[in-house]
């Protein structure tokens, strides 16, 4: 479980640099600039889903080390 949210960890990382380097892009006067901005909003929307992922691992494993310590203590 800890490898997973490294791994989602990681892919988030990675994703904001591919975000922020889309960003400086978008402004530029080229003539792909709609397909920069397109490309920009799946990112940020994969990021977002990412975000929950993380989250939701996050909450697990907090649920986890609760019932392990409900458990040590009965």
């Amino acid at each position: 479980m800890i490898w997973s949210l490294a791994k989602l960890e990681d892919e988030r990382q990675e994703l904001i640099e591919v975000i922020s380097n889309l960003k400086a892009w978008q402004h530029s006067p080229i003539e792909e600039s709609h397909v920069i901005a397109l490309n920009l909003t799946a990112h940020m929307m994969r990021l977002s889903e990412l975000e929950e992922e993380i989250l939701a691992n996050r909450r697990e494993q907090d649920l986890a080390a609760c019932a392990t310590i409900i458990r040590k203590s009965a």
